[in-house]
Formats: structure tokens, sequence, C-alpha cells
């Protein structure tokens, strides 16, 4: 989870840092100069169009859903451990200021995760396909599921599986999840119209 918020923001810092890609009604222009109607003639209000709002770049809107999804599969994650805990699936192998600071750490990250994600939306109209949102949900579940349980069951010991069944039946799943959000994301098509409603405004 932590590895997609560090490539969110090294794409943000790469589009700051290269202004020649950016479109031309991103620059600043100056306001037209004012002008005083003669004596006499009638002066006839002008109203500037509305300019079309400009679409989200689809590998932007990807990794905002990603990143969003991310989120949600911390909350999803700290909530599943919890109830294998209480089932007796796992047992905890840690004292409990370690599991404080892993919940903090987790929520923290899962926190920034978010604030990343719904300010890439807003960079555009979203027009992400159903299809699309539903692969980076998978793909975003899946990721940290796969870090967590790396992380925290293997390499720090937190917890340990009963058996060994639920120890390959948590990692199978989850790259299985993976696979199919990948297989989703990356062959969905965007549609024409009817784009997906983003947050805020």
């Amino acid at each position: 989870m932590a590895c997609c918020i560090v490539a969110a923001v090294l794409l943000m810092m790469l589009h700051r840092l290269t202004p020649w890609r950016r479109r031309p009604e991103d620059i600043a222009t100056f306001a037209p100069v004012a002008r005083r109607e003669a004596p006499g003639t009638v002066s006839v209000l002008y109203e500037d169009p509305v300019p079309a709002p400009v679409p989200l770049r689809r590998r932007t809107a990807l990794i905002a859903w990603v990143l969003w999804f991310c989120s949600v599969g911390a909350c999803i994650y700290l909530a599943g451990v919890a109830l294998l805990l209480w089932s007796g699936m796992v047992h905890s192998s840690a004292p409990t200021a370690a599991w404080v600071i892993r919940t903090c750490f987790v929520v923290v990250v899962a926190a920034i995760a978010a604030m990343l994600a719904k300010y890439l939306l807003r960079q555009g109209e979203d027009q992400s396909s159903r299809r699309d949102i539903l692969g980076c949900a998978t793909v975003g579940i899946a990721l940290v599921t796969i870090e967590r349980t790396t992380v925290e069951m293997d390499l720090l010991g937190l917890y340990r599986a009963a058996n060994a069944v639920v120890s390959y039946g948590m990692h199978v799943a989850a790259i299985a999840l993976l696979a199919l959000g990948a297989l989703l994301a990356l062959r969905g098509q965007r549609p024409v119209s009817s784009p997906v409603p983003i947050f805020g405004g």
C-alpha cells in the first residue's frame, strides 16, 4: 500500500516538473484589454462560453481508483484479521503495543491513500467504466492483503495461521484476486458517455 502511494506521488511530481506536457488551457493568459464604447452606440453583453470539462486520463483514473480501494482494503484487512483472531483461525504472537503501532500505521497510510485518490479524481472528468472500477477495486484490496500478510505474518510474525491450509488459502486467494482485478482493469474500455460521478466537485 505504501508503494502505491509513493508511485502516485512520483507521477504527480513528474507532471509538475514537465511543463511542456501540460495542456494549452492550463497555461494562464492575460485578460482582454478593456474598451469603451463610442457615444450613442449600444453595447452588447458577451459571455465567454463555458469550457467543456477535460476528461481525466485513463492511467490517472486507474491509479486514483486503485489508491482509493487500497484505503478501503486496509479497513477490510484490519477487520478481517480481527475476525480471524477471534475465530481462532490465526493466533497472535506479538504484544499489545506492537498491534497498536501496526494499526495506527495502517490507518494513517490508508488515510493518505484516500486523500491522494480524491485529489487525482478532481483533476478532470472521470470516464471510467464500471468494469474499470471493479478491476481497480479487486487490485487495490488484493495488493493490501498481499502486502500486509507478507509483512505481518511472514516477516514480522505478528500472527501465525492455525494450520497450513489457512496460511496458503490467504495467500492464494489474494493472488487470485489480484490477477482477476488486473484482467478487468487492463481489458476494460472507457465509455463514450455517462461518466461515473467523482468525489466533491
